[in-house]
Formats: C-alpha cells, sequence, structure tokens
C-alpha cells in the first residue's frame, strides 16, 4: 500500500513551536549568566569562558536501579547504593520524567546526533556483521564536529557501539569511525559489547565450570599468576584480575592455595574474559587507529573513569575547553563480580549465571557492579578535583561555577529483564518502548544551574542533550545545519537557568526497529518466552545473554526467522513451541513471537505504543493506549502495562476526551515518521540524489556501504541503478509509507 501525502503538519507545529521558546532561551540565558557571575567562578575559568563538558553514559541502569531521591521509586533490598550519583543530582537537576531509547547504540547516536533513529538509521543494538544502514552515518552533523570547531577538544572513552569493523564498512568508516564518523579528537576504549566471561580461567578447565570468570567462595583467597611470568601467593582472584592477572587451579581444577600447587605455564592469557580482559581500541583525529595485540587485562568500569580522568587532565594543560563522553558498559551483560577495591564487599555470594537468573547471588553480582560504577565515578571526579573526599569518605561535588564543568548523568536504556527491580516490569523492559524499557535518570549539574538540587518533571528525551551541550558551549547550531537535515532535539538549558520553567517538549517519542544482516549471518534467539530476531549473530552471544539458540550452528544460520522455526524447546524446565508444534504439544508454552518495530508517543500522561510483528502472527500491527497514572512516591512510578491484565484502554470504547488523545497521538506519530522523507538511493541523507550520491557510491564499490540500497553486503551496479533511475530527484515532503516502514495499523487508526 502506498499513501502519499504533503509536508507533515506536525513538523509545522514543532517550528512554531520552536520559535515560541526563543524568546524564554534568551532569557534563560541571561539569567544563568547572572547567577554564575561569582568572583571566585571568575577567577579560576576567566570571564566569559565556556564550560567544560562531561557526559557520563550508564549502560543498562534504567530508573528502577535508581533508589536515591528524586528516583525513588523502588524500594527493592536490591536497589544499589549510589551515593556518587545522589550527590551530583544534590547539586544538579534530575529530570524524571526522561525518555532514552530501548536499547544502547540508539540512544548514543540520538544524543550525538540530536535526532530520532528513524533518521539516523541507528535503530538497534549495533553488532558485527550489521549492515551500514544501521550504523552511524558519516555525514552526521555530530556535537563533536559542532564543538570542534568552536574550538573545543573532545574525545570519548568506553563503548563505542556506533560502527562495524571493516569487514562491514566500506574503507575508512570501521575502527576509523569516531574520527571519519563522530569527529571525535580521540577516542580509547571497546567497540561494541564486553566479551563473554571465560568459565576456563585461561583454558585451565572445561568451559561451564567457572561462570564468574574465578573462583569464588568466603573467604576467596588463593594464588595468580601474570603474563611476566610471576606468581602471587595469598590473593582476591578478583583483585588479581583487576591487576592483570589470573587465578591459578590446583589440579583438581580449584583455587591453588599456592604457586607451588598449579602451573603458570598451562594458563593462556590471550582469552577474553568479560570486564577483565578485552580487546582495546584507539583512535586519534586522523582516523589512525591502535589495535594492541595483547588484549587489555584492566577491570573496564576502572579503565574507562581512569583514561577519561587522564585525557581531561592532559586537555586542561592545553588551556582550551573540553567535552568528555565516559561511555561505562556497567551494567550491560556479561553480570560478573567487580573486584573487591570497588565493591567493599565479599564476593562469594555472587553469581555470575544468567542461565538462572534473577537468582539472589545474581541480583547481587549486578547490584555490585552498579555500585562500582558509582565508586568508579567519584574517584574519577576526586582525580579531575571537581569533588573531595570528606571526613566521612564520601564524595562531595564542588561548586560547578567554580569548576566550570557541566556533568551530565544519563542511562542509555531500561534495565535488562533479569536485573529490574520491583514494581517494575521484568516483561516490559529493556528492547521495549514501555515505560521500564525507556525511562531512565538524567542528571545534570553544571554552572549554569540555578536553586540546584530540584527535579523537573516535564518530558524529556535523550535527542534534547544535543541541543543542551550545544547551546551551553554557546554554539549557534541551529544556523549550521541544512534546513532539510531535520533535528529532533528540544530546548533543556531553560530547565537548568529557570526554576519555574513550563514545558517544552510537546510530544515525546521512542522506537526500536530490527537490525539488517545479510541473510543467514544471525539467528533467533529464545530469551525467557520470547524470540530476539536480528540481534544476535552467533550461539554463544545467545547463550551469554541468558538465552536459548533456535538456530543451526553454523553460519549461514537457518531458518532465519521466528515464522521459520518449528518444534519444541525446553529452557528451566518450560517446554516453548513453534509453529505447527503448538497444535500437537497441548501442555507446551506458545513461544511469543518478536517485534519487528516498535513505537511509543507521550502526551501529557496519555501514550500510545504500536507494535509490528511477523506476517505468521495475527494480528500483525497492534495498537496500545495508555494513561499512566500521577508518579506517588514510594512505589507508583506510573506504568504501562499491556496484555489482559493490563491498564491499557479498549480503543473501542473511548470517551471523547480520550479520543481526542489518541487522534493527537496517532497523528504525531504518523507526522514524525512520514518526516523522514522518502529517498530511495539518498545515501548522504540530504533528501537530494545527484552527484555526491554517484561519488560516494564508486568511493564503497565492492563492499558493504551507505549506498547499498538492496543491502545484500555490497556496493554494485544494483545500487548504482537505484541512484541513476533517481538521479535529480528533490525528495524534501515526498512520502511512501510502504517505503519507510510506517506501519498499516497506524496508517488506518489516522483521525
Amino acid at each position: 500500500m502506498i499513501r502519499m501525502r504533503n509536508l507533515p503538519r506536525f513538523e509545522h507545529v514543532i517550528a512554531a513551536f520552536e520559535s515560541r521558546n526563543i524568546a524564554i532561551l534568551v532569557a534563560a540565558t541571561f539569567c544563568m549568566t547572572v547567577a554564575a557571575n561569582s568572583e571566585a567562578a571568575e577567577a579560576e575559568r576567566g570571564a566569559g569562558a565556556p564550560p567544560n563538558i562531561l557526559v557520563i553514559v550508564l549502560d543498562d541502569i534504567g530508573i528502577d536501579q535508581a533508589g536515591f531521591p528524586p528516583f525513588n521509586w523502588t524500594q527493592s533490598e536490591w536497589a544499589p547504593r549510589m551515593p556518587v550519583l545522589a550527590e551530583i543530582a544534590a547539586k544538579g537537576v534530575s529530570f524524571t520524567n526522561f525518555w532514552a531509547t530501548p536499547e544502547c547504540s540508539p540512544t548514543r547516536a540520538a544524543i550525538l546526533t540530536g535526532r530520532f533513529g528513524f533518521r539516523t538509521g541507528v535503530v538497534t543494538a549495533l553488532v558485527d556483521p550489521m549492515l551500514p544502514v544501521n550504523q552511524l552515518h558519516p555525514s552526521e552533523i555530530t556535537i563533536q564536529k559542532l564543538l570542534g570547531e568552536a574550538g573545543y577538544r573532545t574525545s570519548m572513552f568506553g563503548k563505542y557501539h556506533l560502527g562495524g569493523g571493516p569487514e562491514n564498512t566500506p574503507p575508512g568508516y570501521g575502527y576509523q569511525a569516531p574520527a571519519t564518523t563522530a569527529r571525535l579528537d580521540f577516542y580509547d576504549g571497546y567497540w561494541s559489547l564486553p566479551p563473554n566471561i571465560d568459565e576456563t580461567i585461561g583454558g585451565q578447565v572445561a568451559a561451564g565450570t567457572y561462570t564468574c570468570g574465578a573462583p569464588t567462595g568466603d573467604p576467596n583467597f588463593g594464588a595468580a599468576c601474570f603474563p611476566n611470568g610471576t606468581c602471587i601467593d595469598r590473593i582476591n582472584p578478583y583483585t588479581a584480575m583487576a591487576l592483570g592477572g589470573t587465578p591459578l587451579l590446583d589440579r583438581n581444577g580449584n583455587l591453588a592455595a599456592n604457586c607451588s600447587e598449579g602451573d603458570c605455564s598451562a594458563i593462556d592469557f590471550q582469552i577474553a574474559n568479560g570486564y577483565y580482559k578485552w580487546q582495546r581500541y584507539i583512535t586519534d583525529a586522523n582516523g589512525s587507529t591502535t589495535i594492541p595485540a595483547a588484549l587489555t587485562a584492566e577491570y573496564l568500569t576502572s579503565f574507562i573513569s581512569r583514561r577519561s580522568a587522564e585525557w581531561i587532565n592532559e586537555a586542561r594543560s592545553a588551556g582550551v575547553p573540553w567535552c568528555c563522553f565516559a561511555m561505562h558498559s556497567s551494567g550491560h551483560t556479561p553480570v560478573q563480580t567487580p573486584p573487591p577495591t570497588l565493591t567493599g564487599d565479599a564476593p562469594g555470594a555472587s553469581s555470575c549465571d544468567a542461565l538462572t537468573a534473577p537468582t539472589p547471588p545474581y541480583r547481587l553480582a549486578f547490584r555490585q557492579m552498579c555500585e562500582s560504577l558509582d565508586k568508579s565515578i567519584g574517584a574519577m571526579l576526586v582525580d579531575l578535583d571537581l569533588a573531595t573526599i570528606t571526613k566521612s569518605g564520601g564524595v562531595e561535588l564542588l561548586d560547578p561555577a567554580i569548576t566550570n564543568t557541566m556533568i551530565v548523568v544519563l542511562g542509555d536504556n531500561g534495565s535488562l529483564g533479569t536485573t529490574v527491580l520491583n514494581p517494575f516490569s521484568p516483561t516490559n523492559s529493556k528492547q521495549t518502548v514501555y515505560q521500564t524499557g525507556t525511562w531512565t535518570p538524567c542528571i545534570v549539574a553544571g554552572p549554569m544551574v540555578v536553586q540546584p538540587n530540584r527535579a523537573v518533571d516535564a518530558v524529556v528525551n535523550c535527542v534534547d542533550l544535543y541541543g543542551l551541550i550545544l547551546d551551553s558551549a554557546g554554539v549557534d547550531w541551529q544556523a549550521q545545519i541544512p534546513p532539510q537535515r531535520i533535528v529532533d532535539s528540544r530546548p533543556m538549558l531553560p530547565y537548568l537557568s529557570n526554576p519555574t520553567q513550563a514545558q517544552i517538549r510537546e510530544i515525546d517519542f521512542t522506537m526500536y526497529r530490527q537490525g539488517t544482516f545479510v541473510s543467514g549471518e544471525c539467528g533467533p534467539c529464545l530469551m525467557g518466552a520470547t524470540v530476539v530476531d536480528n540481534l544476535f549473530s552467533s550461539p554463544t552471544m545467545c547463550v551469554a545473554n541468558g538465552g536459548t539458540w533456535l538456530s543451526s550452528d553454523e553460519t549461514p544460520y537457518s531458518p532465519t526467522d521466528f515464522c521459520g522455526v518449528e518444534g519444541v524447546f525446553t529452557v528451566n524446565g518450560v517446554d516453548y513451541c513453534f509453529g505447527t508444534a503448538c497444535k500437537s504439544c497441548t501442555d507446551c508454552t506458545p513461544a511469543n513471537p518478536p517485534t519487528l518495530q516498535q513505537f511509543a508517543v507521550r502526551h501529557g500522561r496519555w501514550k500510545l505504543v504500536l507494535q509490528e510483528y511477523p506476517d505468521c502472527v495475527s494480528p500483525s500491527c497492534v495498537l496500545e493506549f495508555f494513561h499512566l497514572a500521577e508518579f506517588q512516591a514510594p512505589n507508583q512510578p506510573g506504568l504501562d502495562r499491556p496484555g489482559a491484565n493490563g491498564n491499557s484502554i479498549p480503543l473501542d470504547a473511548l470517551s471523547k476526551d480520550q479520543q481526542t488523545a489518541f487522534n493527537l497521538l496517532a497523528q504525531a506519530m504518523y507526522d514524525l515518521l512520514a518526516s523522514n522523507w522518502y529517498c530511495p538511493g539518498d545515501g548522504n541523507l540530504d533528501k537530494q540524489i545527484n552527484a555526491e550520491d554517484l561519488t560516494g557510491l564508486l568511493a564503497s564499490w565492492g563492499y558493504p556501504g551507505f549506498w547499498d540500497s538492496n543491502n545484500d553486503g555490497t556496493t554494485d551496479g544494483e545500487d548504482l541503478a537505484t541512484v541513476l533511475s533517481a538521479w535529480g530527484t528533490d525528495c524534501v515532503g515526498t512520502v511512501n509509507t510502504d517505503g519507510q516502514d510506517i506501519p498499516s495499523c497506524l496508517i488506518d487508526a489516522l483521525p
């Protein structure tokens, strides 16, 4: 079905809305300047100096894990203690209605570009060999590009997760992407996901023996070997791994009491091990990338905080403003016990076995990961002289007006289901657009904050951080972006400088869409009762995340999607059936299908959710309408609960007010999706088909690329034909509902 419409009405609404707020933004900026103009601040930073910017991203730590004010909706005993984040909140502004996306990569791309995922193509968590259509596009005008032009030095440490390896991108956009795509001056970290846990401990025992990658126990001391040939007696195994060593096992496979009971020469020091041993990538501003031959043996959380602090201290000596993104991994899977130096707890009772989660030992390990992250962030702030240690051993943030540093802390998506805390929903968490999957903490402290230690309940989106960072730096970013490149960011700075600021963002939005692979390069993974398609690229990756692989063990994987799976699979004692097997197995539980794409929009407390499923599912397109309850501390966060026993509003019996709200949301969702104008062959995303597209296509000829229109993994003659057939086309305002993947049930619901 093709339905053509004129330029979406929603964009006119947004344009008018932004114009209305120019005066508010100017007034708020003036107030901010007056408030920050103390003698101490001027002496430290110089008159009119732009602020330094530190962005700290937490991974898979949703709103349910934030048990400190004002994010204290959970009263669970497993809520992590995060006093450093609580201290930043006390010195800043906490956004209690902040939406990220349901997965890692889309949120990161949204922050860097200020654009929703359906515009950038980054719609899901990136894994190799996902094609360039899902990777951050080099034509994007990133925060780092504009800050660099304004005299800032920029960097990122930790998780990049916005590009593919050289085998899945055209030349120059593989591991060079932090420079050539994001336009960073410096990048140092790891590419996408932490590696799997080494259950063999350097090949000393069989796989599956030690699910945390080290022996556990209490007390837990023994021998450890190091790559330089030394051996140390009586050291905690996790402490040893954080220092670059490997626990030594005796001949029975137990932790060796001393160095004489084992053989260090039997250890393979080049086996990756979760957070403790991983592959590092370093990229300079010119795109030169260093990939060390030896794995980096340093606890990943500590590495990110340490390297961020080191680079910032180096940047300070240059006398120019800086912007650093500390992109943490914790608490992303694999859940793995941190070193005792960061937890303060004996790790003996923790468990890293995702297949049996969530048991109390597993919850303990995850809580320790969150708490160690908080402690690591505190150490970084102290190293940077942005905070001090109190007499009681706590961390106290210095006045941001004196340090002239803006600190932004946020979660990239909701918590993974096996870690979700009550009263939030494990089944509607990460990878879903429900509240538990997309609602995360966001805290901003800085010299522009008036009346710190307050909460803002206004609806805010992760794309809005783009404008916040650039506005705070004094960058006129709107003037530098071509009109045909729509930016979705709305102002956030007024909330910091004006305690009475009214809500600015009228419509909130989030989404998830399946990734794009060459056929046969990924397979279905059963996680709980639900199949995840087009994300897991190997059986080991599926199992490491607590799933059950449903395909063959070798590429090309077959079947490649939910509709092709047949039979019964037993997981944790439950028989899940697929296809025709569900007719004959009456005691089986039918597996839940994956979603091809999910969208959610919100206006006030009204929320509309769309789920689109594979064609073999009926109905394959579903709309759900909610009215979220008002927040009521301590345990009523106002959640959307789908299903027969949920709180969705029946669409066939809407009141007049409900129908009005539904129509507004349906139209807003359509107008947003339709505003990413249909333009096949537009490899540089400028909505014009011209010589620039031809030049770009030829430069990536024979490789996966941004002009690989049919997504077969090779830029070739078929893709050239697409460009030539549309030559000279101006796509602005062009809508093709099929080509833009606008679901049919949304079109049918339009007023």
